[in-house]
């Protein structure tokens, strides 16, 4: 099975990071432990994410909210989330997704 992490820019200066739950405090340690700002940390039900939409194996999902820093961008992020996961970094539209094989994490 593969995972899908999904980083959106709520706002010039806002990201927004949906993950599989199990995922979500990985990620939330990896960024604090960079200096991001922290915003929000949320749970869901239910993904939005068109790519894990359909797995039964997700129940549920994390959201997190996060201040870009000065020098930084949104592909800034999903390059460094992909590369702490060992993942492969995608383009859909404005947003980034690292995909990853469980087998393939760094992390997990």
């Amino acid at each position: 099975m593969s995972n899908i992490i999904k980083v959106s820019l709520q706002s010039s200066s806002q990201i927004i990071i949906e993950a599989p739950e199990k995922l979500g405090k990985k990620i939330h340690s990896l960024l604090l432990i960079k200096d991001y700002p922290f915003v929000d940390y949320g749970k869901i039900g239910k993904s939005t994410n068109p790519y894990v939409l359909n797995d039964p194996e997700i129940k549920h999902f994390s959201i997190m909210t996060f201040n870009l820093l000065d020098s930084q961008s949104i592909s800034d992020v999903a390059e460094l989330i992909r590369k702490d996961f060992n993942g492969e970094l995608l383009r859909d539209g404005d947003d980034y997704v690292i995909a990853f094989t469980k087998n393939n994490s760094a992390s997990t």
